[in-house]
């Protein structure tokens, strides 16, 4: 089979993509002609999409095997789609030989495609592959923190990752020694521009031995404060506390980050208690904030939502905060969870990290074990088949019941079946399309978000599912 008659085949209407097909046209290079008149990534794209709704991961890998073999330019254009699919998959298997080798191929050029590079990394952290990250941090930092084209923030997220893992090599070499070796970390974090002072390390020493356990009386009085110092100081005990548990700093240390970003927007009161509360709206604003906009962080939602239960546990043991509080705290945190797990069934398993935790002490027996069989029970669901059955979003349906997700499937055939593959493309050539995958729109979503200026193949799947609509004037 010849591009140009897999590309026809394409437009049909009744057109399934099968890999013997994509092996076929992939296995050889390409005639300049077709690079030049067709969007060859287009239909890469197209196929990926399909490969990822059939559960068909072994043929994202097939044929991102001969690209890279074959096609160079067409494997770095497809890097961000093929192997952040792949991650995500190999992850939830933890096939970690799988994962080395996605990670080399973004750690040629970990500029080019920044976003997706740091969606990766934020996902291996969250399984705990703490030798990859590590690897990851110091290999990409270079060229990172040297490029005039990103944010100073890109690099800075690297820095304090780093600064994180030398924090838990220092408390280690603690328990092992009985000291404190300050000189390499002093050193090591000079080079990612970070000039440690001899305060700091004395402030850390203390922590280390104070401990966690009773934090209280040493909480400083007022709103500011609080904000400042009070956040400040209670890192490292937490980091303490949740290495018990067996979390890396580096996991521990970034979930409070990314939480106490909440407190630090919507944080009142002049004590502590006051300070840390949950306000059940703003913190689910808060969090539907954190899910990205153009690339799918709502895995970094899940996080920072699951890493929530952990740190007000924390509080909670500390003496930070009563009983009453607790019990607020962990009603408004558990009321999300079941939300959230409500309207991303079949996107469960892309979050199964949390499983892989340890059980917070908020969270009860029952409670962790409905989590983990209705994770299991959508591995492999079909999403349109399920967003039939139940409306699918981000924080949009609170009126559910938990327990219609745990009902066993009805034995017969479903009668809910997939829509058919909506062709937008009505002509060979790429020039006139009615609405072209890369023609830019505007679209509402049910939350009343608006993005403006998109490319149609960015939203292509949240138009189809209902979770958008294409704005009037557009199209």
């Amino acid at each position: 089979m010849t591009f140009v008659e897999l590309w026809n085949a394409s437009i049909e209407e009744d057109f399934e993509f099968n890999y013997m097909a994509m092996e076929a046209v992939f296995s050889k290079s390409l005639p300049q002609e077709v690079k030049d008149e067709y969007d060859v990534g287009e239909l890469l794209v197209d196929f990926e999409g399909t490969c990822v709704r059939k559960w068909r991961f072994d043929w994202i890998e097939g044929v991102r095997k001969l690209l890279k073999a074959h096609h160079p330019e067409l494997f770095q254009e497809m890097l961000p789609y093929y192997n952040h699919s792949l991650i995500s998959y190999y992850c939830y298997h933890d096939e970690q030989e799988n994962l080395r080798e996605l990670v080399e191929d973004f750690l040629i050029d970990p500029v080019e495609h920044t976003n997706f590079f740091f969606a990766i990394m934020w996902k291996l952290l969250f399984y705990q592959h703490n030798d990859l990250v590590k690897e990851i941090v110091e290999r990409a930092y270079p060229d990172i923190s040297e490029s005039d084209s990103l944010l100073p923030d890109s690099s800075l997220r690297l820095t304090l990752l780093k600064f994180l893992m030398e924090q838990e090599k220092i408390y280690e070499n603690y328990l092992s020694t009985g000291k404190f070796e300050w000189e390499p970390f002093n050193s090591i974090m000079k080079d990612y521009g970070l000039d440690i002072s001899s305060s700091y390390n004395r402030l850390f020493e203390k922590g280390i031995e104070h401990g966690w356990e009773k934090l209280a009386d040493d909480m400083p009085k007022g709103q500011n404060n609080v904000k400042t110092k009070g956040l400040t100081m209670l890192e490292l005990p937490f980091n303490l506390y949740m290495k018990e548990k067996g979390f890396s700093f580096s996991l521990s240390g970034t979930m409070w980050q990314y939480v106490g970003q909440y407190w630090r927007k919507e944080g009142k009161g002049n004590n502590f208690q006051s300070f840390v509360r949950l306000e059940p709206k703003k913190f689910k604003e808060f969090l539907r904030e954190q899910s990205g906009l153009l690339i799918d962080f709502r895995f970094f939602t899940v996080m920072i939502l699951w890493g929530s239960s952990y740190v007000y546990d924390f509080f909670f043991k500390a003496q930070l905060i009563d009983e009453a509080e607790y019990a607020q705290s962990r009603t408004v945190i558990q009321g999300l969870k079941k939300e959230l797990i409500a309207e991303n069934l079949a996107d469960l398993w892309e979050y199964n990290f949390i499983n892989t935790w340890p059980k917070a002490d908020m969270s009860s027996e029952e409670e962790r074990k409905e989590e983990v069989e209705i994770f299991r029970k959508y591995y492999g669901a079909d999403k349109e088949e399920v967003s039939q059955k139940h409306q699918q979003g981000f924080f949009i349906d609170p009126n559910f019941s938990f327990d219609d997700f745990l009902a066993p499937e009805p034995s017969v055939e479903s009668t809910f079946k997939p829509k058919p593959r909506q062709k937008l493309v009505t002509t060979v050539r790429r020039d006139r399309p009615k609405i072209g995958r890369n023609e830019r729109i505007t679209v509402k979503y049910l939350d009343g978000r608006i993005i403006e200026n998109i490319k149609y193949k960015k939203v292509e799947a949240d138009i189809e599912s209902g979770e958008c609509e294409i704005m009037e004037g557009d199209g």
